[in-house]
């Protein structure tokens, strides 16, 4: 299928760009802005609120994720994210679905994948690729 943009996008408050989140079925490869979360509830049982390394994808499942071209993925399914403003990569796992494609964002992250990616946390929103690893 190739890649394929999805949702109304989204603004970087790092440098102001406007960007479109895309995915790659064929590489399970994503771009587009990445928002942060915490919520003590996630659909696989995982605090995203008490640290860690984790991450949510708008998969089928949810009513708010409807028409996303990204698959259903195992909880715990390794998630490489890297932001290219500062050359940092850390493996992530998924734990949750989201964001609501009404956000236009293709990625939500835990504060502590913000941090070891070397993001201001006063920035929410931010320029990120991802890889699904699995």
């Amino acid at each position: 299928m190739g890649a394929v943009q999805f949702g109304p996008g989204k603004k970087d408050d790092v440098d102001g760009k406007f960007h479109i989140a895309t995915w790659d079925s064929t590489t399970k490869e994503g771009i587009g802005i990445a928002t942060t979360w915490d919520d003590a509830t996630t659909a696989s049982g995982v605090p995203a609120n008490h640290g860690g390394l984790y991450c949510s994808l708008p998969m089928p499942g949810s009513p708010h994720t409807t028409g996303t071209p990204i698959p259903k993925f195992p909880w715990k399914t390794k998630v490489r994210v890297s932001n290219p403003k500062t050359g940092k990569s850390v493996d992530t796992e998924l734990i949750d679905i989201g964001p609501q494609l009404v956000t236009g964002a293709p990625i939500d992250l835990t504060a502590d994948v913000k941090k070891a990616l070397g993001q201001n946390l006063a920035n929410l929103n931010f320029y990120v690729t991802f890889k699904v690893l699995a």
